[in-house]
């Protein structure tokens, strides 16, 4: 996983999806189980796949893939 290759708007793009998901197991203690949290981090990347941050994409999938390893 090399992020240093990414455009700074992609890797925000990506921080900023994982900041909100932060954000709300922060605020709704345990809303998303750990074991659920590469699903929603997948899903992020579709999403910003949608919209042609590629970029990000890649970074959120790459995540999921580490968060999986964990669960």
């Amino acid at each position: 996983m090399d992020e240093g290759g990414e455009d700074p708007e992609q890797i925000e793009i990506a921080a900023r999806v994982v900041i909100g998901l932060l954000r709300l197991q922060t605020v709704q203690k345990g809303v998303i189980p750990l074991t659920e949290l590469p699903h929603y981090l997948r899903m992020a990347a579709a999403e910003r796949e949608k919209h042609g941050d590629f970029g990000a994409a890649r970074m959120l999938s790459d995540w999921a893939d580490i968060l999986g390893d964990w669960a």
